[in-house]
Parts: structure tokens; C-alpha cells; sequence
């Protein structure tokens, strides 16, 4: 019983940490809160003028969150 315990714990801690990072990731890329009639016409400017260094960041950042969301989704 004790390592089912240990086990959800983990796996709710990876998924937590998980949704942390793809969080951090979107705001890498996007850099910013945008809501309302003027968040796709923002997006567009803001990638179009990303550097790739924040390209690079918030790509990579995708891929490490997924695992994670994988390790965080209990059999």
C-alpha cells in the first residue's frame, strides 16, 4: 500500500511540474498575457519577431513537458 502512496505522490508531482513547464515554455515564446479581440493579431506579431534563442528555449521546453505529463499520468 505504502508504494502506491509513494507512486501517486510522484506521479503528481511530475504532472504539477509538468504543467509548470509547458506554462514557462508559452511564455518564452509568446511573452506575454494576451485575452480578447487582439490576442491573434498580437500572437502573429510576436512570433514574427521571436529571436531564436526564444525559439529554441520554448521548443525545447515543449518536448521535456510532455515527457513529464507522461510520467505524471497514473496506469
Amino acid at each position: 500500500m505504502m508504494y502506491k502512496v509513494k507512486t501517486l505522490r510522484l506521479t503528481g508531482l511530475a504532472g504539477i511540474t509538468a504543467s509548470l513547464v509547458m506554462f514557462a515554455g508559452d511564455m518564452v515564446l509568446y511573452g506575454g498575457f494576451y485575452g480578447g479581440a487582439a490576442s491573434h493579431e498580437l500572437t502573429r506579431l510576436t512570433m514574427s519577431e521571436v529571436s531564436v534563442v526564444r525559439l529554441m528555449i520554448g521548443g525545447a521546453l515543449g518536448p521535456i513537458g510532455a515527457i513529464l505529463y507522461a510520467v505524471g499520468f497514473p496506469p
